[in-house]
């Protein structure tokens, strides 16, 4: 009612509204037709025109998400041209999987119980329980669609969409196959290990910042995580010429 008595104020407030989305809208389209491929990061640089950037990579990480659960079955790992993937899924995925179906025995009979006193609660358990079955089940699949990459310029290490580290060459100064307890729980070793103990640590040679989600941690010194074949991984790393620091 305020507003309506001040229809030049309303006016203003919405002309600034309808401009912000004009030129942001026209700044997102400028970033979307540049060259280069239409990944996750450029989607979020774009919706970023309009949207708080934080907020704007969490929306495009959701919807990527959802698009990989819901829609990416059969889908072939994610292997650029020139790298070699090596998988971590054979240990991770039937330990998701058991999870993924006491998730299921939990979610039924716990509901089943709640039913007996309140329908509605009952419904609004189901809701959020059926939110991270998706989830769980999206998990899954990107163990084996996010492979940990080696390519001519570095490695990347992948654990699903929990973990997106790319570490070139020029910045690792050793490679650990005999991983000690002492190293993996050190407070500035990135352990994306997951479930199981990594075979393979990255020791850098300049530490590399977290991305704080709560409170600030110290910064990354050494990556540690598991793959399948941790001797072929290091095969892999000395024919793209890393052999001098291979330990």
């Amino acid at each position: 009612t305020a507003l309506l008595a001040m229809l030049p104020v309303a006016a203003a407030m919405l002309a600034a509204v309808v401009a912000h989305l004009l030129w942001g809208g026209a700044r997102a389209l400028t970033r979307l037709r540049a060259a280069g491929p239409r990944n996750g990061e450029r989607w979020a640089e774009a919706l970023a025109e309009l949207l708080p950037p934080a907020f704007a990579r969490l929306v495009v990480a959701e919807a990527s998400f959802l698009h990989l659960t819901l829609f990416r079955w059969g889908a072939a790992p994610d292997v650029p041209t020139g790298a070699r993937g090596f998988g971590y899924h054979r240990h991770l995925a039937p330990l998701m999987a058991m999870l993924l179906v006491l998730q299921v025995i939990e979610m039924a009979v716990t509901h089943l119980v709640i039913a007996q006193f309140s329908r509605r609660a009952a419904l609004i358990l189901f809701g959020l329980s059926m939110f991270g079955l998706v989830y769980m089940a999206g998990l899954i699949k990107s163990l084996q669609l996010r492979p940990v990459l080696v390519s001519p310029e570095g490695i990347r290490v992948r654990i699903g969409v929990l973990v997106d580290r790319f570490v070139p060459f020029s910045a690792i100064a050793g490679i650990d196959v005999d991983v000690q307890g002492e190293a993996v729980r050190d407070r500035t070793t990135l352990n994306a290990g997951l479930l199981a103990w990594p075979n393979i640590m990255i020791r850098l040679a300049e530490p590399l910042p977290r991305r704080p989600l709560l409170r600030r941690r110290p910064p990354i010194r050494a990556i540690a995580f598991r793959v399948d074949d941790a001797a072929e991984l290091l095969r892999a790393v000395r024919r793209a010429r890393l052999s001098p620091v291979c330990g």
